[in-house]
């Protein structure tokens, strides 16, 4: 009793309280370190199950590129005769063997699953086409009167009806390449097509609940860290209540910096220097972050254009004032995309962006609203400046033909334009009614809204 008075009065020492602290904070390390370790092995599963899926996806998939494989080659065989196809059809089919290998790679893994079932009914349908695929071979071998004694013994045992038989040389070779064409034929690639369809389908399940489970077991962990993590801050912020002012100022000075949401002043001590640097650098970094996530979200990624949510962001704040708004509409954009390829396409999107930002001002605001349409907003702009926006819509279609001239795909754009002073409803409406009047007018003109 007497030794605890004592103690009462002097009071816990610091160094005895720091030990403590010192130690439960090591504790608190060593189980953050074994749950962070825990997290991490739960990080490299759900890892694992997306880089596993992309495997199984490709394997189960060789499954069409094989058979889309030899369909090429029995069908280049029956239009050309070359034997270089027939060849290469055998070497796919006996050594290569891609549908095979997919077969075997998706019965090891997931062995009687729906996925491989799916994938065996292909293999099935697969084999089945081949049948006729060696018939369109000994037709096209008998129409060319080849040596049947070359051809693989596949080919040489198909029985041809009596009515195939008497079939000209011509109606044979015909015949040869019909049925790779005829709907029976199309029917059974679109089967194998739809079962490795639904074999990845299958897969997806199945990552789907490999991906939970990991994803459950990483919640779980995170939050233990989350907890630990909190007891590990209090810990500290009680052992930097008893530390000297080179730690503990520079502490109650950095706040007001973490308030405004500032980067810190580096001084204080060193353990506070690296703490201040460090939180610099994730600070800078979370800077930058929000930047360029800010930019993404109000951005067109193919045009570099401001997109519809920014379009829709305008319309709620914009205030009244003088302005047009223009509305351009690529002509014909389908036929583009369906004669160029919607890589050609893409980029008559980005030159027709391109040439908006070379012949607009700086502060007119250019949107992408839809797949072919774009939008502009000219604030401090009235029905006096109409010649001022046709020379622009000029310059761009004269450029578009320039680019035509070079190879480029011919693009002219449709332009419809409204007066006003409120950004909204009503001159949108009466932009698409001029637009409409260029497109009824022949198209690659500009129109004004008349009241």
């Amino acid at each position: 009793m007497g030794d605890f008075s004592q103690v009462h009065k002097r009071g816990i020492p610091l160094k005895r309280t720091i030990t403590i602290f010192a130690i439960v904070m090591a504790l608190v390390s060593a189980l953050l370190i074994v749950v962070i370790v825990f997290n991490w092995m739960n990080y490299r599963d759900l890892i694992n199950v997306a880089k596993n899926y992309v495997t199984w996806e490709e394997k189960s998939k060789e499954m069409i590129v094989s058979s889309d494989y030899l369909t090429d080659q029995v069908r280049s065989f029956a239009a050309t005769g070359v034997a270089e196809h027939m060849t290469a059809y055998f070497t796919e089919a006996d050594e290569t063997r891609r549908r095979d290998d997919a077969l075997d790679f998706i019965e090891e893994n997931f062995p009687n699953s729906p996925a491989a079932e799916h994938l065996q009914k292909a293999m099935i349908e697969s084999r089945n086409l081949m049948n006729t695929e060696f018939k369109s071979m000994r037709l096209k071998a008998e129409s060319a009167g080849d040596d049947l004694s070359t051809y693989d013994e596949r080919v040489r045992t198909v029985v041809l009806t009596e009515e195939e038989q008497a079939l000209s040389a011509l109606g044979k070779a015909e015949l040869a390449t019909n049925i790779l064409f005829d709907q029976n034929y199309t029917s059974s690639k679109g089967t194998i097509s739809s079962e490795v369809d639904l074999c990845v389908k299958s897969l997806v399940q199945e990552l789907e609940k490999t991906q939970d489970g990991a994803e459950f077991r990483l919640r779980i962990a995170m939050i233990y860290e989350l907890i630990l993590i909190a007891a590990f801050i209090a810990l500290f912020i009680l052992i930097v209540s008893l530390t000297s002012s080179r730690i503990f100022t520079p502490l109650i000075r950095a706040i007001p910096y973490i308030e405004k949401d500032a980067p810190l002043p580096v001084q204080g001590g060193y353990e506070i220097k690296m703490f201040a640097y460090a939180y610099n650098l994730m600070y800078e970094s979370n800077r930058r972050n929000k930047n360029r996530l800010e930019f993404k979200a109000e951005h067109d990624a193919l045009t570099g254009a401001l997109n519809r949510n920014a379009f829709e962001n305008m319309l709620t704040s914009s205030e009244e004032g003088q302005l047009a708004f223009l509305i351009l509409d690529i002509d014909n954009f389908k036929q583009i995309n369906d004669n160029y390829g919607h890589m050609e396409g893409d980029k008559v999107l980005a030159r027709i962006a391109d040439l908006m930002r070379e012949n607009f001002r700086s502060e007119d605001s250019i949107f992408r609203i839809g797949g072919d349409e774009f939008a502009v907003v000219l604030f401090g702009i009235d029905e006096n400046s109409k010649k001022i926006i046709q020379n622009k819509y000029d310059r761009i279609n004269d450029a578009l033909v320039e680019d035509a001239q070079k190879g480029a795909p011919e693009v002219t754009i449709s332009a419809g334009v409204a007066f006003g002073t409120k950004l909204g409803d009503t001159i949108m409406s009466q932009a698409d009614t001029a637009l409409y009047a260029s497109k009824n007018s022949g198209k690659a003109c500009c129109s004004f809204f008349k009241n």
